[in-house]
């Protein structure tokens, strides 16, 4: 049987799982990328435009307007549930802390993660829930959170999609490059990419559209024997300081991985200068320079305090690396199908997902095989078809 291809732009977490969706779907894939994640060999490992080199990542929602985001989050969780039941895929469950120092309202997904609870209105806390010195009183809430170790994670997606018969091929990709490819349809997954090649859509000279920049600081995980709770899960938190604290008026975080441990972070708006010269946020406050990477001083001295309390250990003596990473935001995740405009193709769109891309990458990726099949007129698929596929696939290898 002859399967239709598709040309799938962006080797990321969203154009691989979408390309993926869309085999398990009957179609022919072959991604097309100028770089692959992780693929350090070919730049500088302390700065990265590729979102997915970045992601730390947990499968939450935290900071992204979606429609339907019951229904995309939904289909995500329960992929990834599939996932976790199998070691060599990375993913895995966390209790996963949400703290604040002020009190702050439930977060729109408490009724989209695992076993959501409530610390008490009181501030006083619950046993086990991270921590700061001479903090007398802390809000906020834990769930069961699934977590994806990406550096593990990649490397078992490139592996399935191979074995299904996709392709991967590493070119520079232009406007001009797009309009020689021969796939039936499109499916664009750039991400920071989309504002060159479809400048007339992500404009970053639109207020809509932003490039989101963050600092992350790795820890190797030998160091740290991570805190487990009483269900032995491993426990990862996001921890939100009084603002006179932390200049950069956000929280920190203390993510456990396989490798590493990442810490993190700030989320600087801006976008580059046509020189390539970021124009946006700047750090504010006091910096440490780790690796050749300023780093906001509180990174490190919030969630050192926070794992002394957890852990009993000083980070302050390990050996750490930073880097700096970009991922593209726009005000709502663009997943469509987009206008012909100088192409005689369809193309779908799948980006903007700023810090979101991990959680929502396999209910986006089963949109995308919706999209394609409608752009196409095709016979549809729908997510649940593409999960028992996909269970099939893992069942039999």
């Amino acid at each position: 049987m002859n399967r239709k291809k598709i040309d799938v732009l962006g080797a990321g977490i969203n154009g691989i799982t979408s390309a993926i969706s869309l085999e398990l779907a009957g179609y022919d894939t072959q991604i097309h990328s100028q770089n692959l994640p992780f693929d350090l060999d070919s730049r500088d490992s302390r700065i990265s435009k590729i979102a997915t080199d970045f992601a730390a990542a947990s499968v939450i929602p935290h900071t992204v307007e979606i429609d339907n985001l019951a229904t995309r989050m939904g289909v995500s969780q329960q992929i990834f549930r599939i996932l976790s039941q199998h070691t060599p895929t990375g993913v895995g469950w966390r209790r996963h802390y949400e703290v604040f120092e002020k009190s702050k309202k439930n977060p729109p997904y408490a009724n989209l993660v695992d076993n959501f609870s409530r610390f008490p209105e009181s501030g006083e806390g619950i046993s086990g829930a991270p921590r700061r010195n001479n903090v007398d009183e802390i809000w906020g809430w834990t769930f069961r959170a699934l977590f994806a170790d990406m550096p593990v994670y990649l490397q078992w997606l490139n592996a399935l999609y191979i074995n299904l018969g996709g392709k991967i091929v590493t070119h520079e990709i232009t406007p001009e490059t797009i309009s020689d490819l021969k796939g039936s349809a499109i499916v664009n997954c750039t991400g920071y990419g989309s504002s060159v090649l479809f400048p007339e859509l992500y404009s970053t000279e639109n207020s809509d559209f932003n490039i989101v920049k963050g600092y992350l600081v790795h820890l190797p995980t030998g160091n740290i024997i991570v805190p487990k709770n009483n269900e032995e899960l491993l426990v990862s938190y996001n921890y939100t300081p009084d603002p006179k604290d932390f200049e950069q008026g956000q929280d920190v975080y203390f993510y456990p991985r396989k490798s590493d441990i990442v810490l993190g972070g700030t989320r600087q708006k801006g976008n580059f200068e046509s020189d390539g010269k970021w124009n946006g946020d700047r750090t504010k406050g006091p910096t440490i320079e780790i690796t050749g990477v300023e780093i906001p001083e509180g990174v490190i001295t919030i969630n050192r305090e926070i794992i002394l309390n957890l852990t009993g250990i000083d980070i302050e003596q390990f050996d750490k690396s930073a880097c700096c990473g970009y991922r593209f935001t726009t005000s709502k995740v663009r997943l469509e199908i987009g206008e012909n405009l100088r192409r005689d193709r369809k193309i779908i769109h799948n980006v903007g997902h700023g810090g979101s891309g991990v959680t929502l990458s396999w209910g986006c990726a089963t949109q995308v095989v919706e999209l394609v099949c409608e752009a196409l007129n095709d016979q549809s698929k729908n997510s649940e078809e593409i999960c028992n596929s996909l269970q099939e696939v893992i069942r039999q290898k």
